[in-house]
């Protein structure tokens, strides 16, 4: 879901306005933030360029990838109780030693190297103004990144 509402506000108090007493709605979804923990993955890389460049031009086009932050604070402004909420980690590809994690990172990266043009291109040129040639250009590098595994890269999710 990230990206895919300018208003979650709006989201969530349609959920609230449609359940029934007692129950309940689930969330999932990534901030958009690529990150490493163990410092793995340079500042200057062309994969956490690429993130905050993302999320740059998302708050520019009114639907942060960064809005899974604010949805616990809205959920209780609305209403529901008894919130809970669970952080993990996302790989970005097959670093992880744990065998689920690494599985994860395997599906990420299959999914997120297939479509990163497509992902990226709306957010690039209309929210950046990159020309679509750019764009290609810079995503090379993205992709050899996506491909480092000694690149310990995740989405917290």
């Amino acid at each position: 879901m990230t990206g895919a509402f300018g208003d979650w506000k709006k989201v969530i108090q349609e959920y609230y306005d449609n359940l029934n007493p007692g129950g309940s709605v689930e969330i999932q979804d990534i901030h958009f933030d690529v990150r490493s923990d163990d410092t793995t993955l340079p500042e200057d890389s062309a994969l956490r360029q690429w993130s905050k460049y993302m999320l740059e031009a998302s708050i520019k086009l009114g639907a942060p990838l960064d809005s899974i932050l604010s949805v616990k604070a809205l959920l209780q402004e609305v209403g529901f109780v008894e919130i809970s909420e669970k952080v993990s980690c996302w790989p970005m590809t097959w670093w992880a030693k744990d065998p689920r994690f690494k599985k994860i990172g395997l599906w990420t990266y299959h999914n997120m190297s297939g479509s990163l043009s497509g992902i990226s291109l709306a957010l690039f040129t209309r929210g950046l103004g990159w020309s679509v040639e750019e764009l290609e250009v810079f995503l090379v590098d993205v992709r050899k990144d996506m491909r480092n595994t000694k690149f310990h890269a995740y989405w917290p999710m």
